[in-house]
């Protein structure tokens, strides 16, 4: 599993990558001049399809335990209430659906987007347990898991939400029971076996726990508990200039660091087209190189490079020239973090994800250039002061 995780990682680098440079450069056809109206419906089509791809890499990642975080604080039952209509839809109408959701539930600090795929996978499953009808019931509610408890399903004692999905089916036996988490294990002729394995490893990844249980001809129940999750999330706050703000805190100097030439390309014309002057460079000693004799404000660099990876070239600029705000960008999961802990926790939660629209990079960089200028301007006044 850590082979297939680690060889997984890569090919979603790669993948994000080349879906960068389709998406980048049909975006800059897009916005091109006397472009005939036939081609720029061709130009979108190829667009939508590349901005279909990142989906497919966070389902690999997420099975290869290197999923990229993008949790956030929600409520459960707000998912159950937007996946009810759905899930009516792909089960057949003699499955009755039940929905018993607790009143002031807790929130969870969870992806939403999985959470979306486990409830789906779990009911698909469930329907096809019932080929003749049967209720399916869901339902949530606060809990706190004593030790003892906590112990049996692997987590914290604590406070959890508790999301509970039962089926009247025909349920299975103890044999398949303890097979059912495992990858690539099915009882179905089509499917690949990797749903409730995907599921598992979510809850696990959210820091929660999962019980089954199944009985003969009387059904199947999944227990997923979720940690209540009482912290306000702050992410990096997306600012808007105001008319007072001068034209040099919107623009800057930056310097594009990646191996793959196309993206420092595509990055670059879109950087331009908003009136920054732009260096680039395919690699951390080249980019050290720029540093050393131009004005630069802010790095955006790839992180997996030759010679000098991103996690490197943050260390020296950090050491050497620590007024230059580092922007990092991959096309990997969150497991690429674990060992670069020293460079700061800000640096590390800010890590950007490929495949990168022309809208998220330049908000980006408005934001980090607004961020920068209100430090000075505090600086400045703690200095006449």
């Amino acid at each position: 599993m850590d082979a297939l995780g680690k060889m997984t990682g890569r090919i979603c680098h790669d993948f994000n990558n080349i879906l960068g440079i389709i998406s980048g450069y049909a975006s800059l056809l897009e916005s091109g001049d006397n472009i005939d109206p036939q081609a720029i419906s061709y130009i979108s089509q190829i667009r939508k399809a590349s901005e279909r791809g990142p989906r497919l890499s966070r389902k690999l990642l997420s099975f290869s335990g290197r999923k990229i975080s993008e949790s956030q604080t929600i409520s459960i039952n707000e998912v159950l209430e937007q996946e009810q209509q759905m899930l009516s839809r792909v089960l057949t109408p003699l499955i009755h659906i039940e929905m018993n959701l607790e009143n002031q539930l807790w929130s969870v600090f969870v992806n939403s987007g999985d959470l979306e795929d486990v409830i789906l996978n779990i009911c698909l499953n469930a329907g096809q347990a019932m080929p003749d009808g049967g209720t399916l019931a869901i339902s949530t509610r606060n809990i706190s898991l004593s030790e003892a408890e906590a112990f049996t399903l692997n987590v914290e004692a604590g406070d959890y939400v508790l999301l509970r999905i039962k089926d009247s089916g025909l349920g299975m036996d103890e044999n398949t029971l303890s097979k059912v988490f495992d990858p690539f294990f099915s009882t179905k002729k089509e499917g690949t076996g990797l749903g409730l394995s995907q599921a598992y490893n979510f809850v696990r990844r959210s820091e929660g726990g999962v019980s089954v249980t199944s009985e003969i001809e009387k059904g199947t129940e999944f227990l997923l508990y979720f940690p209540k999750h009482s912290q306000t999330i702050s992410p990096l706050p997306q600012l808007e200039m105001t008319h007072s703000t001068s034209l040099n805190t919107q623009t800057g100097h930056i310097l594009v660091v990646d191996d793959e030439a196309a993206l420092r390309d595509i990055t670059a014309r879109r950087l331009s087209k908003h009136g920054h002057a732009v260096y680039v460079a395919k690699n951390g000693i080249e980019a050290l190189k720029v540093l050393a004799i131009e004005p630069v404000e802010l790095i955006i660099s790839d992180i997996v490079m030759p010679e000098m990876d991103g996690w490197e070239l943050a260390r020296e600029v950090q050491k050497s020239y620590p007024e230059v705000i580092i922007q990092l960008v991959t096309g990997y999961g969150e497991g690429f973090q674990r060992d670069h802990c020293d460079l700061g926790n800000e640096l590390l939660s800010t890590v950007l994800h490929k495949p990168l629209s022309e809208k998220a990079l330049t908000e980006r960089v408005k934001n980090l250039f607004y961020i920068k200028h209100l430090s000075l301007k505090v600086e400045l006044a703690i200095t006449e002061d």
